[in-house]
């Protein structure tokens, strides 16, 4: 499991230059921030205990992109981010590549 070292590590090489702040909770709780614009940012949430994991691009406060695994694994799709799609876990890099791909359209 993705621990405080290798996110900030993950977030440094993706996304230089950007604001970060990742913090750790009683060493159960994993939460990264990456500001893009002052209403678009990236959020990472990762429970060790629970094991629910969280990846979501926001936009004035709304997903609109990402990935959980709340009851299974899926993928809110940037084109219709209410939608499910059910696939595997992606990798913490795949989802940021994903991302940067949204961001330069």
């Amino acid at each position: 499991m993705i621990n405080n070292e290798d996110l900030i590590r993950i977030v440094k090489n993706c996304f230089p230059g950007n604001k970060s702040e990742v913090k750790e909770k009683r060493g159960i709780v994993l939460e990264g921030k990456i500001s893009i614009s002052e209403n678009k940012f990236i959020h990472i949430y990762v429970n060790r205990l629970t094991g629910k994991k969280s990846y979501g691009l926001i936009f004035q406060g709304k997903r609109i992109f990402g990935y959980d695994n709340y009851k299974y694994w899926h993928c809110h799709p940037y084109n219709n981010p209410n939608q499910h799609l059910t696939c595997d876990e992606p990798l913490i890099e795949k989802f940021f590549e994903e991302v940067k791909g949204i961001l330069s359209k």
